[in-house]
């Protein structure tokens, strides 16, 4: 009676083995599935869930926060491709899709790895996951950069004007706008409403400079005195000599413009020659209040 009670307990003990075995066998979860998880929550926009899945939780989620944040926000989405499995590795590419507010569409390719330990796959974590060129010093971001402003050219296709300069005196900006007319009257008068019209998009005190290939009695030095003074007869107190041509012609100008004219008062000017350029240099010097 006891050995047949003995031989029942060995046959349960050895059934209930087989059974744990099998149900260990059957409830392990596949590489693939901790993948698509992790994938799911971090396009969800859950990244401190997205986190729990790696094997760095802590760093996982900090990283996922601040890149998101450099993306202002972005939504992603993101594709799995086939998980290969590998003894107690795995991988998968990873295409990766962001939607960046006022920007758009941003798509590459990365690498997603996992491991295995203790019958439980996990990803592993890299900033690599995020972007192949990411470090642990280093995160995605934007910055926003305007349209550069088209170019205005000359009938040789020079460049009439150029970038305007600003000078900070004292917390004060001063604008610095520079101009090349035409020796042609039609496209010289042209440019010049250009020009005028382009400075006027800049408040406070302004100084326009240049060769205009005008005499100081001319129309179009009148037409830029309707908006500016002209440095040197305010400081001279007239319009004659000042010449920076051939020691006789006066076709360069400094400018001060009637707005914000208070804030920028010349102290001197002169004419001085220059090896830069066959006209001499008009120079000036202005106190900023």
């Amino acid at each position: 009676m006891f050995a047949r009670i003995s031989a029942l307990v060995a046959l349960v003990v050895v059934v209930l083995a087989g059974a744990f075995v099998v149900q260990r066998t059957l409830t392990a979860e596949p590489a693939e599935d901790a993948a698509k998880l992790f994938v799911k929550r971090w396009a969800a926009g859950d990244d401190a869930a997205a986190a729990r899945a790696t094997d760095a939780p802590k760093a996982a989620a900090a990283a996922l926060r601040a890149n998101r944040r450099g993306l202002d926000g972005a939504g992603l989405k993101a594709v799995l491709g086939e998980v290969e499995e590998s003894d107690n590795a795995a991988t998968a590419t990873l295409s990766l899709r962001w939607d960046i507010p006022r920007i758009g569409r941003w798509g590459y390719r990365t690498r997603l790895s996992l491991r295995k330990a203790d019958d439980e796959w996990r990803v592993r974590w890299s900033p690599k996951l995020v972007h192949p060129k990411l470090n642990r010093l280093t995160r995605l971001g934007t910055a926003a950069a305007p349209k550069p402003r088209g170019e205005i050219l000359d009938r040789d296709r020079r460049p009439l004007m150029r970038e305007r300069a600003v000078v900070r005196v004292g917390g004060v900006d001063v604008t610095v706008l520079n101009a090349h007319l035409d020796w042609d009257t039609g496209m010289r008068s042209a440019q010049l409403e250009a020009f005028l019209s382009w400075g006027q998009q800049f408040g406070g005190p302004r100084i326009a400079g240049g060769d205009f290939n005008s005499w100081w009695g001319e129309w179009w030095i009148g037409r830029i005195e309707a908006e500016y003074s002209d440095t040197w007869e305010y400081v001279t107190g007239s319009d004659e000599n000042g010449h920076t041509l051939n020691g006789a012609v006066r076709f360069d100008y400094l400018f001060r413009a009637h707005d914000g004219n208070t804030r920028l008062i010349p102290t001197g000017c002169w004419v001085q020659s220059t090896s830069l350029s066959d006209h001499a240099a008009v120079i000036a010097d202005y106190t900023v209040r």
